[in-house]
């Protein structure tokens, strides 16, 4: 089986492909991953920050093809665009307006998407690779835009409200991933260029819905998708890093069949739809007027491998 493109179901807001291969993952290796990669392979990385020193050094010894798009956002993206420089000379770092996406490309074929930044993460996090040489082109191009301060779309103005993490004000006990992937073939995937969540839910009736999420940006928003789930008589539970709680607790008190949990380290940015639905993202359930990269699988198999494998964190939480 070979990936190709599901023309009739392109549209301004993405592409479809059935994938002949797509990795699932609940937490991805990237040390592992990268001393796969050859030494003079072109690498290109999106990622929000870096968090480790040590990662890093690792990460991208004897690496000699670099190129790291960082966020200016973040406070640490200087001190790394400076290491990053010194570990690999010729690197091209590039510090980017507005982006929250996290992408690797690796030549000639690795692609990972996912919500966990490009470290080793102790929190809950969800990702898929493929290894592809289509996709790996698709990605590449609009990389290679936003190197060059050119957005693959037209943000919306609406505020995200996003919240900036701050790790003093989240306490938790650091556990060791345990590293589950599932492999899959000739599988229907979308890549969205866009991401509205409100309009993902079009159609959706009584079903089972499953958000994982770090933050909840923009209440208005969010009060939108809630009251159309619910009157299509959706049942819906959002699962939320501990820093949601008090909005949680608002939602709760309007929307009274909402179920939801909290842990300090969760960091997954997914949307289940029993039983075939998946979406995979680096963008919080609610606005974003950033970059960011989004996939939805269509498989009864990629549903059950991540509602396990989230009923598995949360049993261990």
């Amino acid at each position: 089986m070979t990936t190709y493109h599901l023309k009739s179901k392109s549209d301004n807001g993405g592409d479809s492909y059935c994938l002949d291969n797509i990795e699932l993952l609940s937490n991805i290796d990237f040390i592992k991953i990268f001393e796969e990669i050859s030494t003079s392979a072109k690498i290109d990385i999106v990622t929000y920050s870096f968090y480790d020193d040590e990662f890093v050094k690792k990460l991208f010894r004897k690496k000699t093809n670099v190129r790291v798009l960082l966020s200016k956002v973040s406070k640490q993206s200087q001190h790394y665009a400076d290491l990053i420089r010194e570990i690999v000379p010729n690197s091209d770092v590039i510090k980017v307006e507005e982006s929250h996406a996290k992408i690797v490309l690796a030549e000639p074929n690795f692609v990972y998407l996912g919500s966990q930044n490009i470290d080793q993460s102790d929190w809950f996090q969800t990702g898929v690779v493929i290894r592809d040489q289509e996709i790996y082109k698709y990605y590449l191009k609009i990389v290679n835009d936003l190197a060059k301060g050119k957005l693959p779309y037209n943000y919306s103005h609406k505020s995200s409200d996003y919240v900036l993490q701050n790790l003093n004000k989240i306490s938790y006990t650091p556990f060791t991933p345990l590293y589950s992937s599932k492999t899959l073939h000739n599988v229907e995937v979308k890549f969205s260029k866009q991401l509205n969540w409100n309009q993902k839910f079009n159609g959706l009736r009584n079903r089972k819905i499953i958000i994982t999420t770090y933050t909840l940006p923009n209440m208005d928003y969010i009060r939108t998708m809630l009251t159309k789930l619910f009157k299509q008589q959706n049942d819906v539970t959002i699962y939320a890093n501990s820093i949601a709680l008090p909005t949680l607790e608002k939602l709760r008190n309007e929307f009274p069949s909402l179920d939801f949990e909290t842990r300090p380290n969760l960091h997954s940015k997914m949307i289940l739809v029993e039983d075939n639905i998946v979406w995979i993202s680096s963008q919080n359930f609610g606005t974003s007027t950033w970059f960011e990269n989004t996939l939805n699988i269509k498989s009864n198999d990629a549903y059950c491998y991540f509602e396990a494998i989230l009923k598995d964190f949360l049993r261990r939480q």
